[in-house]
């Protein structure tokens, strides 16, 4: 079963082909259009797949990005993210689960999530918990 559809791949190559065409401005536009809405789409559900799957979507995305920027296949990307103010796929990640807990937290989730990671202060307990204020996951 495969994670993701062709589709980013193809995407890329479409870039690759206007890449000397248009300005980066364009092409960082491109990019959040064909292939970051691809990435981001149920984000939250790609914390749950196996790593080798993840390093396919963000060798998809680091192509991408070098193919904007114009830089060699090999180039380290670490830095063309933060010059272009683009998010790495791993941190995509962490950015939805953080708010997808924070909608949790402050009760402006869906009703059929709030249930799922209940407050320390919420459980039942006979004695007083540090973190009575942290989240916890039901086992």
């Amino acid at each position: 079963m495969k994670i993701f559809p062709l589709m980013p791949i193809q995407q890329s190559y479409q870039i690759n082909k206007v890449k000397n065409i248009l300005p980066l401005s364009a092409l960082k536009t491109l990019y959040y259009s064909l292939i970051h809405s691809h990435l981001t789409y149920c984000t939250s559900i790609y914390s749950c797949t196996t790593k080798k799957k993840l390093e396919k979507l963000a060798k998809i995305q680091k192509k991408a990005i070098r193919i904007i920027t114009k830089s060699v296949y090999n180039a380290p990307t670490a830095n063309i993210f933060s010059d272009l103010k683009i998010l790495p796929l791993d941190k995509l990640i962490l950015q939805s689960n953080l708010s997808l807990m924070h909608s949790i937290h402050h009760e402006y989730a869906p009703v059929a999530l709030l249930n799922l990671w209940p407050k320390n202060a919420d459980r039942n307990t006979d004695y007083e918990l540090r973190t009575s204020t942290a989240i916890t996951c039901l086992e």
